[in-house]
């Protein structure tokens, strides 16, 4: 709960904490406000001195930005941030480690299953092309005799 207090004018500083003790340069002694030199330090800086300022923070890593980070956000939401980034970095960890087991697995098993299929199939191709080299010199030999009904030559 939160009790409220009256202070009276009696019981405040003179000196304002946020102004300092410097309020006659702002006020003369009518309560009017007087004509303040317009000499601001904006005016006085040039082109050197930007590009200077510049140059300092185009030196700035990245590193050194988020260092910088560190006072501007909250010890909390900075827990929270670390929180979530260590989950993220589990979890990504987690998955590669899962997809690549699986890849292991299909590839192995691929490896013990399909291959000897794949040699298989090549055997019996070989197998089918020897026996239609060995027909062709009896086609040929038909072919050359004449005798495209009756038994091959080689054959009586």
């Amino acid at each position: 709960m939160v009790q409220l207090t009256e202070v009276s004018a009696e019981d405040r500083p003179a000196v304002d904490p946020l102004l300092g003790d410097d309020d006659d340069d702002y006020e003369d002694d009518d309560g009017q406000y007087e004509d303040i030199d317009d000499d601001d330090d904006a005016d006085d800086l040039d082109d050197a001195d930007l590009d200077a300022d510049y140059d300092d923070i185009s030196d700035e890593s990245l590193l050194d930005r988020f260092a910088a980070l560190k006072d501007v956000v909250p010890p909390t939401t900075r827990a929270k941030i670390y929180g979530g980034v260590v989950k993220a970095g589990r979890w990504t960890w987690g998955t590669g480690k899962f997809l690549g087991s699986a890849a292991w697995v299909i590839a192995t098993g691929a490896l013990l299953v399909l291959l000897p299929v794949a040699l298989e199939l090549e055997k019996e191709a070989a197998m089918l092309q020897q026996e239609a080299q060995a027909r062709v010199p009896a086609q040929q030999a038909q072919q050359l005799i004449g005798q495209t009904g009756s038994e091959p030559v080689a054959a009586r």
